[in-house]
């Protein structure tokens, strides 16, 4: 039977059994595989033969696995017989099979992995020498401490015994309870002699035990051959530190001085907080002083426009029309008579003599409009005098009076900066109608009442005429700019009356809703042709 199962080449017991097609005999797959290598023929029958054409022989592959044979392992003690089958399973089981120590490996690996940190590590480079305090252990020993060998190799058996109750890199945890550090074994005595923070030790002044961690309170608060300080001297005591025994007796001695030391430490405290407080004092009425003076100079400047809708809001509001330089126009700004010394509430804007044509001004108010972020503006023109042809403009410009000057006279809305509504022909002019205007309300003339105002969330302008709203003229008109209100003049002998809110409006704007919508309406819409306002009394100048 042995000789059926020996390899013809070996003369061993088949390993993985092949059989070659030629003349069906078969060999061990590893040595007709070297064969075949060598010589390209059947070692049998000596025709050509090739490794692609070996086909495996189950039924004699199954004879072999069952060849009970010994285990690698019998040298260390293992007496097992095992088929050639199981041989293999049973080698990765057996408990005699060595193996090597498994803490020792972890250590190799720490270690390994500390050198590959270390040689990327300018710092680590420059401080080779110093001891590691890892609560896990080094893998070198502290200063005096010997380092083992390595560990060698065991049957399995023996290793897990060893692993457990004998390795000096084995895990063990650390004796006081409290600590609960776990170290390598062999590091343990450094552990308990330099890191462990609950290993009892002596004091090192009385010998009393206590634990490394309490040692500094003991030594400051218990200990009875230590110095302490006088707790009076942060207040004064000039005594020098005792031992703690003579503590009591001094305290006794000195309660008087003491109290002395700390009722002197007290006054000064005191004399010193007063003046910090008085000199903070005198800073404060100082800078409320300075406070009320730039007010009173700030409530110089803001006019009084009481029937302005901004009127309540802490912002400097136009008042009058800035002065130009033009032979046409004559610009004059009456004071008001109850403040004359803060108001100007109407402006009058003269043209030159009706007798001759006048080209086009546009005028400026001294100041733009606030740049709130809600609320409504508002100011009327009354017109005094249309003129000889009636072309008066009232609206908005952004475009400044210094920038203006640079460019040739205009009307509002002939421009892309301004927006305006003229009285001539009843058309609004602005951004999206700068050349021939579009339709919006009805003409104004001499006697009529024309007022402008913003809604300044939206920057919606909308317009009145009298006491009537005609109706929102543009929506969005030049959100986030400065704002002037202007009047443009193109009538020879034409004359209004500006008001800003020194007089009531004509116009009454507590009826005029939330302010959220201007107009009430679509733009272009309001009264139509149709619609005439009551001609309200001229305004006394």
């Amino acid at each position: 039977m042995d000789d059926m199962l020996e390899c013809p080449i070996c003369h061993d017991i088949f390993d993985v059994v092949v059989e070659i097609p030629c003349c069906h005999q078969c060999f061990c797959r590893a040595c007709i595989e070297s064969w075949i290598g060598r010589q390209h023929t059947c070692p049998g029958c000596r025709s050509a033969a090739s490794v692609s054409a070996l086909a495996p022989n189950y039924p004699l592959q199954r004879l072999v696995d069952k060849v009970e044979v010994e285990c690698d392992n019998s040298v260390h003690g293992c007496k097992a017989k095992v088929g050639r089958g199981e041989l293999k399973r049973h080698l990765e089981l057996c408990d005699f099979a060595l193996v090597p120590c498994a803490c020792f490996a972890a250590v190799a690996t720490e270690q390994a992995g500390r050198e590959d940190v270390g040689a990327t590590s300018a710092a680590r480079a420059d401080d080779q020498s110093a001891p590691a305090n890892d609560t896990n252990g080094p893998v070198t020993g502290e200063e005096g401490d010997a380092v083992p060998d390595p560990c060698p190799s065991r049957p399995r058996e023996q290793q897990r015994q060893h692993e457990r109750d004998e390795c000096p890199f084995r895990l063990v945890p650390c004796p006081n309870s409290e600590c609960g550090a776990t170290v390598r074994a062999h590091l343990l005595p450094c552990h308990r002699r330099v890191t462990c923070q609950y290993e009892p030790i002596a004091c090192s002044l009385c010998g009393q035990s206590t634990t490394r961690a309490s040692e500094r309170v003991h030594l400051t608060d218990q200990c009875p051959l230590s110095e302490v300080p006088c707790p009076y001297a942060h207040w004064g005591c000039a005594c020098e530190p005792m031992p703690r025994p003579q503590l009591s007796s001094h305290l006794t001695e000195m309660a008087v001085e003491h109290t002395h030391l700390m009722t002197r430490a007290l006054r000064r405290q005191e004399e010193e907080r007063c003046s910090v407080s008085r000199t903070e004092m005198d800073a404060l009425h100082e800078q409320v002083r300075e406070l009320t003076h730039a007010l009173a100079a700030l409530s110089a400047l803001k006019p009084h426009l009481p029937h302005s809708p901004l009127a309540h809001r802490y912002c400097v509001l136009p008042s009058g029309m800035r002065a130009v330089k033009s032979e046409l126009v004559k610009i004059v700004n009456h004071a008001d008579h109850s403040e004359v010394e803060y108001s100007q509430p109407f402006i009058r804007i003269f043209s030159r003599s009706s007798s001759q044509p006048a080209r086009a001004e546009m005028v400026f108010a001294n100041r733009c409009v606030p740049q709130l972020l809600e609320g409504l503006f508002y100011f009327e023109v009354t017109i005094a005098n249309a003129g000889v042809s009636g072309a008066i403009g009232i609206g908005l410009s952004s475009l400044s009076p210094a920038n203006r000057s640079s460019n040739p006279p205009t009307m509002p809305g002939w421009d892309d900066a301004s927006c305006g509504y003229h009285g001539d022909d009843g058309k609004k002019f602005g951004p999206a109608c700068v050349g021939q205007g579009e339709g919006y309300g009805p003409v104004f003339g001499a006697q009529d009442t024309v007022g402008c105002g913003l809604v300044l969330a939206s920057g919606d302008v909308f317009f009145t005429k009298n006491n009537l709203l005609v109706g929102t003229a543009f929506r969005g008109f030049s959100r986030h700019a400065e704002l002037f209100p202007v009047v443009g003049l193109h009538s020879g002998g034409a004359k209004v009356h500006v008001n800003f809110g020194a007089h009531p409006f004509r116009y009454r704007l507590d009826l005029h809703g939330s302010g959220t919508d201007a107009a009430g309406g679509e733009a272009g819409g309001g009264m139509g042709e149709a619609a005439q306002p009551q001609a309200p009394p001229s305004p006394s100048p």
